[in-house]
């Protein structure tokens, strides 16, 4: 029940279900599911940016989950706080989350997991701007999730290639790289369609607006970021709409032809996101509109 509430953007009420069922879980003893369904909650928290409330709970939830001695559950809590310490930018304790999943699952045969925390890792190197070391670990991934056929995961490695390449193409100002962003964000898209994974498919959309954009074609870059935008809305995930008005206000500027009028709203709009990111603890986001800005000032 509390997914469906998720998906439908009524964020209150599956956390208001997930705490019920935590509470029953406690009051008969069970450690394991108390740690859960705590985790859930943190999980609940990271999606819609509540990112303090988010590590408050990943940290309950480790320490009660230590008890238990679970190494699969123990996994789960601290693939949540990779994530969430990921995108408030404390990459040490990121990498540290992966690397203890690591040493958990070393000696047990999960290849679905060795996969998920080989991409986590390369996200991490990724956002440090350590392009090399992101790819290896991507492909190695990859392996394993293609290996699988796990639709999902090769949908978040595509993903996350998509964003690698960007990161490449716009370093080397290289249109093959962006084209290879552009394809492996596409395939993305495909995969988040089959595995239905509604957070993440809004994400690969927005990624393929940033993608155009750096490509110079302005109009798929609007297209894709309202459909991004749509969906956002849809799940009532406010700083994420924020994120789209972010990618908007680099467009409008890109099109701008020197107007200091539009130059003002774009630069608004990013202004506004910066602000929100910096409220809510989103600091990978704030830093890229940091970017955002200091490259149209200097423009």
């Amino acid at each position: 029940m509390g997914n469906i509430y998720k998906e439908t953007g009524e964020w209150e009420k599956a956390l208001e279900y997930y705490r019920k069922v935590r509470e029953l879980k406690k009051s008969i003893g069970d450690v394991m599911g108390d740690s859960g369904l705590l985790n859930v909650i943190s999980c609940t928290n990271f999606l819609f940016g509540n990112y303090h409330q988010a590590i408050k709970d990943y940290e309950e939830s480790l320490k009660i989950a230590k008890i238990t001695d679970d190494a699969i559950l123990l996994s789960c809590i601290l693939s949540t706080g990779g994530k969430c310490y990921l995108d408030i930018c404390d990459f040490k304790k990121a990498l540290q989350c992966e690397q203890k999943r690591l040493h958990l699952t070393q000696n047990m045969m999960d290849l679905k997991t060795k996969g998920s925390i080989l991409a986590h890792i390369s996200n991490i190197d990724l956002a440090q701007g350590n392009l090399s070391e992101a790819e290896a670990y991507l492909e190695e991934s990859l392996k394993f999730r293609d290996g699988l056929k796990d639709k999902g995961g090769i949908g978040e490695c595509f993903f996350i290639f998509g964003k690698l390449f960007l990161e490449k193409g716009k370093k080397i100002k290289s249109r093959v790289e962006l084209e290879k962003a552009l394809k492996y964000t596409k395939d993305a898209i495909q995969f988040f369609e089959k595995a239905y994974n509604v957070f993440e498919l809004p994400q690969a959309k927005l990624l393929l607006a940033r993608i155009y954009l750096y490509l110079g074609e302005y109009e798929e870059a609007k297209e894709w970021m309202l459909k991004s935008r749509q969906r956002f809305t849809e799940l009532t995930l406010f700083f994420r709409i924020k994120e789209t008005e972010m990618i908007e206000g680099q467009i409008i500027f890109a099109e701008s032809q020197n107007k200091c009028d539009i130059r003002e709203r774009s630069l608004e709009l990013v202004n506004s996101a910066k602000q929100l990111f910096n409220e809510i603890g989103a600091s990978l986001l704030e830093r890229e509109a940091e970017e955002i800005i200091n490259s149209m000032i200097c423009t």
